[in-house]
């Protein structure tokens, strides 16, 4: 072997030796971090996917504690109304009690402080202004309240839309329930005065007591539908979470298996590249003593 041919072939092998040293770094950097994409220039496409499933991902994550905070506010809204039932549905019983000729002034007596009594429960958890309810003051802090915000009065444009999903048009609409007007307020509200308005006595309260008895009973129907849809919601969400984290496993997460090969074969080449170099760069040692003998 002329030494030109010598030098060609040792030159040949420390070339491979250096491209050999990179793909080993890349695989044991893959392997040790868990993901493929330890450098964007590896796989541009992957990092790029792999960055829109992060995001997603996050809003994902963002919707969950969407729909667990709106869950969690249509249950305190239905366990409100279901006590502003109870209180209407015994304040129906006193006004058809009170209806009993046979009473004497007394008996009428007690029934009038507990029906006033169920009243201002009523006003203390529905609130309002002095416009919606009447009084003397409003009632800014109603206990019928979930995160600071009052439950039972107006909503911008007759509800509030919960984002529900990772695009922006995914949402469910949270209802009204404005117990400040209709026939609820009827029998809680006040004159100027702070008297109020509705009397045990008046001939059509039993009526009257029943036509908010359905709206109550109208609400928690309309909260009971948001509440089945945010179910629904939830469980779709839960499954597209699922899926789009399967999908960003397979772009980002390394294939053990694949790169522990690729890692004892390169392992095997350096190995013999670096015994064949160092065989070659002895070959001109071995040679002398001949070339001397001569």
């Amino acid at each position: 072997m002329s030494p030109t041919s010598l030098n060609q072939q040792t030159q040949s092998l420390a070339e491979r030796l250096a491209r050999l040293q990179p793909a080993m770094d890349d695989t044991l950097a893959r392997l040790s971090s868990g993901s493929r994409l330890v450098r964007p220039s590896l796989d541009p496409i992957g990092t790029g996917l792999a960055s829109r499933y992060e995001g997603r991902q996050k809003r994902f994550e963002a919707a969950a504690v969407n729909l667990q905070n709106g869950a969690s506010r249509l249950q305190m809204t239905d366990s409100f109304l279901a006590k502003l039932g109870q209180a209407t549905e015994r304040m129906s019983e006193l006004a058809t009690l009170n209806g009993n000729p046979a009473l004497n002034a007394e008996d009428r007596h007690v029934y009038e402080l507990e029906f006033i009594g169920l009243q201002k429960q009523l006003r203390a958890m529905i609130g309002g202004t002095t416009a919606e309810i009447g009084g003397t003051s409003d009632v800014a802090e109603p206990q019928g309240q979930f995160q600071g915000r009052t439950l039972f009065g107006e909503a911008p444009a007759g509800g509030e839309n919960l984002t529900a999903g990772a695009e922006h048009d995914v949402v469910i609409r949270l209802p009204e329930v404005n117990l400040r007007t209709g026939a609820t307020a009827v029998i809680f509200a006040q004159d100027a005065a702070g008297e109020f308005t509705f009397k045990i006595s008046d001939g059509s309260a039993v009526a009257k007591i029943k036509a908010a008895v359905d709206q109550l009973a109208a609400g928690r129907a309309a909260v009971g539908g948001a509440q089945n849809r945010i179910d629904l919601a939830s469980s779709a969400l839960a499954t597209e979470q699922t899926n789009a984290e399967a999908a960003l496993s397979r772009i980002r997460d390394t294939d053990v298996a694949t790169e522990t090969t690729a890692l004892s074969r390169r392992q095997m080449l350096e190995e013999a590249t670096t015994a064949m170099l160092a065989q070659a760069r002895d070959v001109p040692r071995q040679l002398l003593p001949l070339l001397t003998a001569r």
